[in-house]
């Protein structure tokens, strides 16, 4: 059985494999393997409906959901283990990649990590939607067991993920874009894996159960199950570990006389012979393929290739020697607040730490958190998986991204350095043009520099590698060789200011303005209607001309629509330009605002600052207490709510409006002789202004 989770970055079912994230549970074998036992456990008539369809249901898709049975003692003939092993090799002759650590193919109970609502998006965590997995999502790896101990205590199993750290950065439990899993590594998208500490694990493993005393003699020796594998309680537990062995074949001998019993046991698909030499109350001697080490009751070690864990050994002279044997197990040694240990030589699990809660003679939990195993290995990449590093009976499949950066139907939106101090975007609008343009500018502010608007920017600002301005608001000042962004959408345009010129007469057909494509190369060229005022046609929209100033050193305002800015109390923010498949990209930085002027006039109605929001824009009214009073108190409606003091006299006064997913911080400025406030994006993963 198979158990996986899929992400979208999203997480459809199970049968869609091509580029989902997945957690699969590893409860199918690995490889088909052939289980020694005393009884027949398939029925004729299970086998006759099967044989139709074989390898089908056996191996499915190149994936295992079955074992080779075969009998095993008394009166049973040895043709019956040759017989298995040959059905053994036949299906596994079936076998695929299904369950390798690139499978793109997998079967089995699924649950999704997100929802249709809520997806794992780039520099989003794995409990963007669900922080924790119950039996009701995974019934089999975390469904109820009952330990039957010193107490009888019934089992709740849970896998519970974390947020990880700031956005952005390594170490995180994030989807990020980064040289990963090594710091050399060319950038790629992983899952960030955290080291540990506070928050940072991938997820944590946990079994609570009221208190059961694991160091008490009704504890010791008996099975328990966790997250889908069996486990035997081991008597080398003691005050400050829980010590386990995992179950795989158990082997009972018995010495009698002389003759040394012995059995062959296959593990991983490799026989081997065992056999009980000698041992009294406490230890037994066991060979291994001639190898013999002696082993103490509840302990174990590693002969030949493999582990060997004495579960009990008892000594009579007339019943003889009886060992009880796990034969193939491995030793899992839990210590609060320590490295999960395996093997007899406590081999540390690198990437996980042990929580007993209430210690383990009175444990009501048992927990594993689970970070990066080392600086080397701190992704989960597209084609590669996690298996869980101490029960292995569930893992991550990260097959790849809901659009693979192969694909067609993805495109390239490139931002890279300009020179030695700028900034380049390169992009196909939705006409299908593609251009690159320079849209920031590393400069240190000052006087002397051409066309800066007010800001309060220090180095990086919104221009051309000429330090011409790109403005991203209706109403701005343009002179010549600035920009701007007019339209939104597939309407929207980055538009350079080619010419203007003011006619010292009355003759305003002489007057000029225009405006060139900064991506297509395109040239619109306003009509003037009257002296310094007329209208630019781009797309199908009208927009508002007026040149104020004289000759060729003005400068001109624009106004949008009246479908998409009413009156000229209303301002677009932050228009946006949209791509070839459909994204829109907006300029931003910081916007220094003045109440009451947000296009040059002051005027007592209402401020409106309308924001796009991917499907037309989302308003906010900023409506003054009175129209004579512009520097007081304006009521927030739309986008935002409650009072907001312009006052010159209020410190740091702000209110915060919300369109769609993002957030904007409208903040006074105090001390200065107007009303002037400063308009900030809210960073979307925490409170700070970006």
């Amino acid at each position: 059985m198979t158990i996986l989770v899929k992400w979208k970055l999203s997480w459809t079912t199970f049968n869609r494999v091509e580029r989902r994230l997945k957690i699969k549970t590893m409860f199918n074998f690995k490889k088909i393997s052939a289980i020694g036992t005393s009884a027949l456990m398939i029925g004729m008539t299970a086998g006759m409906a099967a044989a139709a369809n074989y390898p089908a249901p056996f191996v499915v898709g190149g994936n295992a959901d079955v074992a080779v049975v075969y009998g095993t003692g008394s009166g049973v003939s040895v043709l019956d283990a040759v017989e298995a092993g040959n059905l053994q090799a036949n299906l596994q002759s079936f076998m695929g990649s299904g369950t390798s650590e690139t499978s793109t193919s997998t079967s089995g109970e699924t649950v999704s990590l997100d929802t249709s609502g809520t997806r794992i998006w780039l520099n989003t965590s794995l409990n963007t939607a669900k922080s924790t997995m119950t039996k009701t999502d995974l019934p089999t790896v975390l469904g109820d067991n009952t330990f039957q101990g010193d107490v009888e205590a019934k089992m709740t199993s849970t896998l519970k993920f974390y947020g990880g750290g700031a956005a952005g950065t390594a170490n995180t439990g994030r989807v990020l874009f980064l040289k990963q899993p090594k710091s050399s590594d060319d950038p790629i998208i992983g899952v960030s894996m955290g080291t540990a500490g506070g928050a940072n694990q991938l997820y944590n493993a946990s079994v609570t159960f009221k208190a059961v005393n694991f160091s008490h003699s009704d504890s010791e020796g008996e099975s328990i199950t966790l997250f889908g594998k069996d486990y035997v309680v081991s008597t080398a537990t003691d005050t400050t570990d829980i010590v386990l062995f995992s179950s795989a074949e158990e082997v009972t001998l018995t010495k009698t006389g002389s003759e040394n019993p012995t059995a062959t046991v296959s593990v991983s698909g490799t026989d081997y012979a065992i056999e009980l030499l000698n041992g009294d109350s406490t230890t037994a001697t066991i060979s291994v393929d001639g190898t013999s080490k002696d082993i103490t009751e509840g302990n174990s070690k590693k002969i030949g290739d493999i582990e060997v864990a004495l579960k009990t050994v008892t000594s009579s002279d007339v019943a003889g020697i009886t060992a009880t044997l796990l034969v193939g197990s491995e030793k899992i040694t839990f210590t609060n607040g320590a490295t999960v240990t395996v093997g007899s030589d406590a081999d540390p699990v690198d990437g996980t730490m042990a929580f007993i809660t209430g210690g383990t003679g009175a444990t009501t939990e048992l927990a594993v958190a689970v970070y990066r195993p080392d600086s080397s290995n701190d992704a989960i990449l597209p084609g590669e998986a996690f298996v869980d590093p101490v029960f292995g009976s569930f893992k991550f499949d990260f097959v790849g991204l809901n659009s693979d950066f192969d694909d067609t139907n993805r495109e390239t939106i490139s931002v890279q350095n300009s020179a030695d101090k700028g900034m380049s975007l390169t992009m196909t609008d939705s006409d299908g043009n593609s251009g690159t343009v320079d849209f920031a500018y590393n400069t240190s502010y000052g006087a002397g520099m051409p066309n800066v608007p007010v800001r309060q920017l220090a180095h990086w600002r919104l221009s051309d590698d000429g330090n011409y301005s790109i403005f991203s608001h209706e109403g701005a000042n343009l002179t010549e060789d600035d920009y701007v962004v007019l339209g939104n959408e597939d309407y929207g345009h980055l538009l350079q200011v080619t010419q203007i010129y003011n006619n010292t007469g009355t003759d305003y057909t002489n007057d000029r303005l225009k405006l060139q494509d900064a991506i297509s190369g395109t040239t619109y060229t306003a009509v003037f209607t009257a002296e310094t005022t007329g209208t630019v046609a781009i797309d199908g929209k009208t927009y508002g001309v007026t040149i104020l100033g004289s000759g060729d050193t003005g400068y001109a305002h624009i106004k949008y629509p009246t479908s998409d800015s009413a009156s000229t109390s209303t301002s677009v923010m932050y228009p946006t330009i949209q791509t070839a498949n459909g994204a829109k990209i907006a300029f931003y930085e910081p916007y220094n605002l003045t109440m009451g002027s947000i296009n040059g006039t002051l005027a007592g109605a209402a401020t409106v600052l309308s924001f796009p929001d991917g499907d037309g824009y989302t308003t906010a009214t900023f409506t003054p207490a009175a129209s004579t009073d512009l520097f007081s108190n304006y009521t927030v409606s739309g986008a935002g709510s409650g009072i907001f003091s312009a006052n010159t006299t209020t410190d740091g006064n702000y209110t915060v409006l919300t369109v769609g997913q993002f957030r904007y911080n409208v903040t006074s400025i105090a001390g200065t002789n107007s009303n002037y406030s400063m308009i900030y994006l809210i960073d979307p993963e925490g409170d700070g202004n970006l």
